[in-house]
């Protein structure tokens, strides 16, 4: 019996971590309560049609994208890569294998940057990115480290509010 999917030649990109999901809701309201009132999730910025959560020790912009749709499903799984490269082998490494791919150097969604979302040889949507934003005050991005993201340091204290969580933004380039 012969694979059906072929081992590429391309190199893999580096995955650092699972860095945020994408998915789409059809009642925004009630999931903003279960994710928000109930798990206790930090809003980092809404709008009638998506809302962008994280959880409370995370540095970069959001962890969960709840967006509003017709069908609930899941629009990405997304991982941050080690490098701005590695978003161009995820890109070829896909591309090798036959898989649909669509890059957009002003990302999917806010506060992410150039990324690659691709549909896996099984029909499973994935995303690699490397820029975000980062997303509380005080939070001090990963530093570069022999091409590594090894720790970050935090400062901060918890936000009084949602506003306050969302008041500082820069570009992390781990």
């Amino acid at each position: 019996m012969t694979d059906p999917i072929p081992t590429p030649t391309t190199t893999p990109p580096d995955i650092l971590r699972c860095a945020y999901m994408d998915i789409v809701v059809t009642d925004l309201a009630k999931s903003r309560e279960f994710y928000v009132d109930i798990l206790g999730l930090v809003v980092t910025e809404e709008s009638d049609t998506e809302i962008y959560l994280r959880s409370f020790e995370e540095f970069i912009h959001h962890n969960l994208v709840l967006r509003l749709g017709p069908v609930a499903a899941v629009a990405a799984f997304s991982y941050r890569v080690r490098s701005p490269e590695d978003v161009d082998l995820a890109e070829a490494y896909y591309q090798e294998l036959g898989c649909r791919t669509e890059r957009r150097t002003e990302g999917f969604v806010k506060g992410i940057g150039d990324s690659v979302r691709v549909e896996d040889p099984l029909g499973f949507p994935y995303e690699f990115f490397y820029a975000t934003l980062t997303a509380s005050p005080g939070a001090t991005t990963c530093r570069a480290r022999a091409r590594s993201c090894g720790s970050t340091t935090s400062t901060r204290s918890r936000p009084t509010s949602a506003a306050a969580a969302n008041t500082s933004k820069t570009w992390a380039s781990a």
